[in-house]
C-alpha cells in the first residue's frame, strides 16, 4: 500500500491513536514526576459543611465547637463559634503546592473575632477523613495553638488507612468529643451530640467506653484482629444502657493527630434484628505521654 494516499478515516484514525499515544506517555510521565517529587499524595481537602465538634485552644481546655468550613478554589473560609465565647471568622487561601505526604493542606490569612480580636492566622493541618469529618490545627500566629475536630450531617465514605496519623503516642486515653450514629431498625441518623469515651487496649485486646446523651453509655471488649502505625481492626462484644448488646467490629481505628481520634463502629443487636454505624471524633483530654506506645510493646 505504499505511495498509496490514507484515506480521510484512515488519517483521523491514526492521528487519535497518535494522541492516544501521547496521553498516556504524558500521563506516566507526570506519574514518574509525581512520584520521584513526593507529591503523589492528593490532599484530603474537607467538603464545605457545617461540623459539630470540640476544640482545644490551650490554656482555655477543651470546649463544644461549630466549625463552617467554605473552601472556592485557592479560597478559605472557617468560621468557627466556641461556645459560649465568641465567633471567629478566618479568611484566607490555600499555600502552594496543595500536596503533602500526610493528605493535609495548609492555609493563611487573617481573622476577626465577634470580641474585637483580629490578627493574622495559619494551619499547616487542614484535612477530611471519610468526607464527614475533619481536624484542622491553628499556629502560633493566632496567639496560641489551636485543635479542632468534628462531624458533619453529610453521610460519610469509608476512612482511607493513610489519612490516620502517624503518631509516636498510643491511641490509649480519655477523650471528650462528638458522636453520630446510623440506626437500620430507625432508618435515620441520630443528631450528632456530644460523648466522651475512653480507650485502653494492649497488644491484643482493646476497651472503648462511650458515655454520650443521646446513646447512654456502651461499652465496646474485642481483640485486635491487625494493626499498623495508623490504623487498627478490631471485633467484639458490647453492653449498653439502654440494653442493646451484640457484637461489633472497626476497620477505622485511629489517630487524626497526636492529640485526636476517629473511630468507626459497625454494631449488630440480634434481639432486635439491627445493625448500626457509629462515628466519633475526639481530643485527647489525658496526657499523650502517659499512655505512650507501651501498647505496641
Amino acid at each position: 500500500m505504499s505511495g498509496v494516499a490514507p484515506s480521510y478515516s484512515e488519517q483521523k484514525s491514526w492521528e487519535k491513536k497518535s494522541l492516544s499515544g501521547q496521553t498516556l506517555f504524558k500521563s506516566i510521565l507526570s506519574t514518574v514526576l509525581a512520584t520521584s517529587s513526593g507529591n503523589l499524595a492528593q490532599p484530603a481537602i474537607p467538603p464545605n459543611a457545617l461540623y459539630e465538634g470540640v476544640s482545644n485552644r490551650g490554656v482555655w481546655g477543651t470546649t463544644s465547637t461549630d466549625m463552617e468550613i467554605e473552601i472556592d478554589g485557592s479560597a478559605i473560609k472557617l468560621t468557627r463559634d466556641v461556645w459560649p465565647d465568641d465567633v471567629c471568622i478566618f479568611e484566607g487561601s490555600i499555600d502552594k503546592p496543595v500536596h503533602s505526604p500526610d493528605f493535609s493542606i495548609s492555609a493563611s490569612g487573617a481573622y476577626k473575632c465577634s470580641d474585637f480580636r483580629e490578627g493574622l492566622w495559619s494551619s499547616q493541618h487542614i484535612k477530611s477523613f471519610g468526607g464527614d469529618a475533619y481536624v484542622a490545627i491553628f499556629g502560633a500566629k493566632l496567639g496560641y495553638g489551636s485543635l479542632h475536630t468534628g462531624l458533619s450531617a453529610a453521610e460519610g465514605t469509608p476512612v482511607k488507612e493513610e489519612h490516620f496519623h502517624s503518631s509516636p503516642y498510643s491511641i490509649n486515653g480519655a477523650y471528650d468529643g462528638v458522636v453520630k450514629s446510623m440506626d437500620s431498625c430507625a432508618g435515620a441518623t441520630f443528631p450528632i451530640s456530644t460523648t466522651e469515651f475512653f480507650i485502653t487496649s494492649s497488644a491484643a485486646d482493646l476497651s472503648f467506653t462511650q458515655d454520650a446523651f443521646f446513646d447512654g453509655e456502651c461499652r465496646f471488649t474485642g481483640t485486635i484482629s491487625s494493626r499498623t502505625k495508623r490504623n487498627l481492626n478490631a471485633n467484639g462484644t458490647f453492653k449498653c444502657s439502654n440494653f442493646d448488646e451484640g457484637t461489633w467490629s472497626s476497620k477505622a481505628f485511629g489517630l487524626t493527630s497526636d492529640l485526636s481520634a476517629l473511630i468507626v463502629i459497625q454494631a449488630e443487636v440480634p434481639s432486635r434484628g439491627c445493625n448500626y454505624t457509629v462515628k466519633y471524633a475526639g481530643i485527647r483530654t489525658s496526657d499523650p505521654e502517659l499512655s505512650a506506645a507501651k501498647d505496641l510493646n
